[in-house]
């Protein structure tokens, strides 16, 4: 819940900021280009790992029931905890991956 107000707060806030009178823009129309081109690849970025994160998630916590629920089965146990290790794993990468891709849109130029 908190996330999403944050998130909310955020939109909002970069909505009301006029990119025209950004120090360091040439061309308004350059400038608009690249907020709406970048910002339209970096919200999908972030519904694709954003969803990523979310299946990893749920799969830890899956996981975590089937190993509460093994009952001292070596073979249970060892499954779940191979479960956990792979998707948190998953979701270590889905957050790099999202960091690269949102460096990499902060760092390009449009000319």
């Amino acid at each position: 819940m908190f996330s999403f107000l944050l998130y909310k707060t955020a939109v909002r806030f970069a909505e009301a900021i006029n990119v025209n009178s950004l120090p360091g823009a040439k061309n308004p129309d350059q400038t608009q280009a690249y907020v709406s081109k970048n910002g339209a690849i970096l919200e999908i970025t972030r519904l694709v790992f954003g969803a990523f994160g979310a299946i990893a998630v749920l799969i830890i916590a899956i996981a975590g029931v089937q190993y509460v629920i093994s009952q001292g089965e070596a073979q249970k146990i060892s499954k779940a905890k191979n479960t956990i290790i792979y998707a948190v794993l998953g979701l270590i990468i889905s957050i790099t991956a999202y960091g690269i891709v949102s460096f990499v849109l902060n760092r390009i130029n449009v000319s």
